[in-house]
């Protein structure tokens, strides 16, 4: 298969990472032709990263998977680039630089919006915190779905192994508290006034 056409090896690994990035691990021990096709950003960018999404512990500096999701990181592959962003803050405590990184990849994936909204809040400013995260639950198309996406927001910090460095204390800044809160709302009862509230706060206990 090394006497294909560059551009046609491309669109096939890249046909082939789309579904896994496990399914290119044949081509790395084929040739040197398909090691260079695996590792070209056109791949990487759009390479399948559900392994890491399933286990964010993968992305972390120790884990053998590092190198492989640093290249997609490179290759501005947008799940790569949210992930880190959440290592960035939760593990490194550089919530700034995690912020920059997710907010140049627009709303996909929506985990991303919602992540972009929660640094902005922890960062002060809350009236473009609540601007984004009314863009996400629009995005998301249904509160139920933001719930479900911002819960999984949070598993993904949980995973990465957050160290509680309690950066965010002096910044974070809920202007407008939610009514519900005096009428029995809990944490494990959101309503779209005040779940983006109870995420904030987990953050800040988190991290």
């Amino acid at each position: 298969m090394d006497t294909l056409d560059f551009n046609i090896a491309l669109d096939i690994a890249t046909r082939v990472g789309e579904s896994s990035f496990t399914d290119l691990g044949g081509m790395l021990s084929t040739s040197k032709f398909f090691n260079k096709l695996v590792y070209n950003p056109a791949v990487l960018s759009r390479v399948s990263l559900l392994p890491f999404l399933s286990n964010a512990n993968l992305i972390n500096v120790d884990s053998p998977f590092r190198h492989f999701f640093y290249h997609c990181l490179q290759a501005k592959n947008p799940n790569a680039c949210y992930l880190e962003s959440l290592r960035l803050a939760a593990k490194d405590g550089l919530a700034e630089v995690g912020l920059d990184l997710v907010g140049r990849i627009g709303s996909f994936p929506p985990h991303a919006l919602f992540t972009k909204g929660l640094l902005t809040l922890c960062f002060g400013d809350f009236a473009s915190a609540i601007s984004i995260i009314d863009n996400f639950v629009e995005t998301v198309g249904s509160f139920r779905e933001a719930d479900a996406v911002a819960s999984q927001v949070f598993r993904h910090i949980m995973q990465i192994g957050p160290v509680k460095i309690r950066s965010h204390a002096d910044t974070w800044n809920y202007v407008q508290f939610p009514h519900c809160l005096h009428t029995g709302c809990r944490i494990d009862k959101r309503c779209r006034r005040c779940f983006f509230y109870w995420f904030s706060v987990m953050y800040l206990l988190l991290c």
